[in-house]
């Protein structure tokens, strides 16, 4: 996969994770650009889950903008 394809998922990702996480901040999206884990544990801290459900939970929505 090319770097613009990663760039723009990572840019469509972001609009739904917004959407789905109103506490993820711009700053969070930021600092965890395209970076998976980061994006997890910003996820897990701030809505309290553990990072495997974080994961799971995220994967679902990325899953879901492909359907």
């Amino acid at each position: 996969m090319d770097t613009s394809t990663i760039k723009e998922e990572w840019n469509d990702l972001k609009a739904s994770i917004k959407a789905e996480w109103n506490e993820i901040t711009d700053e969070d999206l930021k600092n965890a650009e395209q970076n998976w884990d980061k994006m997890v544990d910003s996820i897990a801290l701030k809505y309290e889950l553990s990072k495997m459900e974080a994961s799971d939970r995220l994967e679902q929505l990325k899953a879901k903008m492909k359907s």
